[in-house]
């Protein structure tokens, strides 16, 4: 067979298997999801990377999966582009195909062996597309990174083809992770994804981070330290300066980087990194800094950016703070509300959320903001910030400007989904409604909770909305022999009121 001929290493009746047994078999999900580490990318049928993306998106979700689900999950779901674009259901072949698919399962039990071989073919397309590229860089003599990147591809698939390296555990340092800040949401060694609504201070919070770590204010630094800052957004002059400046910074110590491109530029930051000894790097945002080929949308494309990234921050000891935006998928909540591939968050060893507080009297004009710690592979997640967005003048060569600086004020007992939630413009006047029905609700005492819930549905209120409006109100429940109560206002229990004062 010429090499011309050959056919991708591929099993199409494998990955039918891997599919179905998820279809069928609950236990089955973890197994091949966190177990094997299975992506969309490891399918080689375009049909089957879809259905997975699929079963993918409801598992994050805590949703079930079924045929059904994933059934109703495809059918809202498009594929494609321009003329080209489809509902994802027709382009996988109906819904009888994924009743197949189900009802085509050998052993669920073996799934996760299944899911093995299925990876195994990827890592083997993998290795030969990687030696390809290669042989095309060589012939063409790239000298801009893509070579020394095309190695390391090869090493990493030589590792994968059985040549294993591997470190004694005895020879393993044994550590505490360690944080840059007193909260402990920046861990050093790891990457950070700072997400949240546009406009309300992203931005602001992340300088504000570089500030403290060029003036020694970081609880997890022993002096100064220089931070390389790299942003496609704004304007060093104009915007990222004077908020420094505002932030008290130390500009000596600050290196605003341009050209950064990831996965192809993480080399030359390593070395920068290490040339200037920064112990902080902030990439403001990260889907702008990816290199053209890289696919914001699929995992595997995505890990491959953030591995190199990662691997630099541990070997530097560096903590690296990207910024990355929320999607318009209000309903969803957790890492599904970060923009682009799931990966973004799950890459990265911590996750901060910055938002709106939502109890801010004056709603979206207010100052008020709350960081939220919403996930840490490192340690313990951190409590809930509370800050203010204010302004202070700054001298420039244009003049005096007023520029935004953000305060720590104490902290709050409102979660990462409570900012994502914070509602804006008719969200709020959901909310608002839901406030009003619970006051009138509970107006004359204590409500069993499902009452609450079949008048809420009654008065046309969503009961997750009128459950944050509780939180709002600060209301408490009761466990009693019939069932939960919600109490009214400023109440802790069936006899007692709390002080209003």
């Amino acid at each position: 067979m010429t090499a011309a001929a050959k056919v991708p290493p591929q099993d199409a009746e494998m990955e039918a298997s891997v599919l179905g047994a998820m279809l069928v078999a609950e236990p089955t999900l973890s197994r091949v999801i966190d177990d094997v580490g299975l992506v969309a990318d490891d399918f080689y049928l375009d049909r089957h990377r879809v259905i997975f993306e699929a079963i993918h998106a409801l598992y994050a979700a805590s949703k079930p999966v079924d045929e059904l689900s994933v059934t109703d999950a495809l059918a809202d779901r498009k594929v494609g582009r321009g003329p080209s674009r489809k509902a994802a259901l027709e382009f996988v072949g109906g819904k009888h195909y994924v009743s197949e698919l189900a009802a085509k399962v050998p052993a669920a039990g073996n799934a996760k062996h299944y899911a093995e071989i299925v990876r195994g073919h990827s890592r083997r397309r993998t290795i030969i597309a990687a030696a390809g590229l290669a042989a095309d860089a060589a012939h063409v003599g790239t000298v801009n990174g893509e070579v020394e990147g095309l190695f390391q591809l090869l090493e990493a698939a030589k590792g994968e083809a059985g040549d294993l390296g591997t470190v004694r555990g005895s020879e393993v340092r044994l550590r505490v992770p360690r944080f840059l800040d007193a909260e402990e949401m920046l861990p050093t060694r790891s990457i950070t994804v700072a997400f949240g609504p546009a406009g309300l201070g992203k931005t602001v919070y992340s300088l504000g981070q570089c500030a403290a770590v060029t003036r020694g204010r970081m609880a997890g630094l022993d002096g100064p330290k220089p931070v390389l800052i790299s942003s496609l957004e704004d304007d060093p002059e104009a915007v990222l300066a004077p908020r420094l400046v505002a932030a008290d910074a130390n500009l000596d110590l600050v290196h605003f980087v341009t050209g950064l491109s990831l996965p192809s530029q993480v080399p030359a930051l390593a070395t920068k990194a290490k040339t200037i000894d920064a112990a902080f790097v902030l990439i403001d945002p990260i889907a702008a800094h990816l290199d053209p080929d890289i696919d914001s949308h699929r995992d595997a494309s995505i890990r491959s950016a953030l591995s190199p990234l990662a691997q630099v921050a541990m070997d530097l000891d560096l903590a690296v703070l990207v910024v990355a935006h929320p999607n318009k998928m209000t309903s969803a909540t957790g890492l599904n509300r970060i923009s682009g591939s799931g990966a973004f968050g799950n890459a990265a060893r911590s996750v901060v959320v910055f938002g709106l507080d939502p109890g801010d009297p004056d709603g979206e004009t207010g100052s008020r903001r709350i960081i939220a710690h919403m996930k840490c592979n490192v340690g313990r997640r951190a409590a809930s910030v509370t800050a203010e967005i204010e302004s202070v003048p700054v001298q420039t060569e244009d003049g005096e400007a007023q520029v935004p600086r953000l305060k720590i004020t104490g902290f709050s007992d409102h979660s990462a989904d409570d900012v994502l939630s914070s509602p804006t413009g008719e969200e709020r006047s959901e909310r608002d409604e839901a406030r009003d029905f619970l006051m009138e609700q509970l107006a004359s005492g204590p409500v069993r909770s499902s009452e609450l819930k079949l008048g809420a549905e009654q008065a046309g209120l969503n009961w997750r909305t009128v459950e944050r409006a509780k939180r709002d109100l600060d209301l408490k429940a009761k466990q009693t022999s019939d069932g939960w109560y919600w109490l009214p206002p400023g109440q802790t229990d069936f006899e007692t009121r709390a002080p209003s004062w």
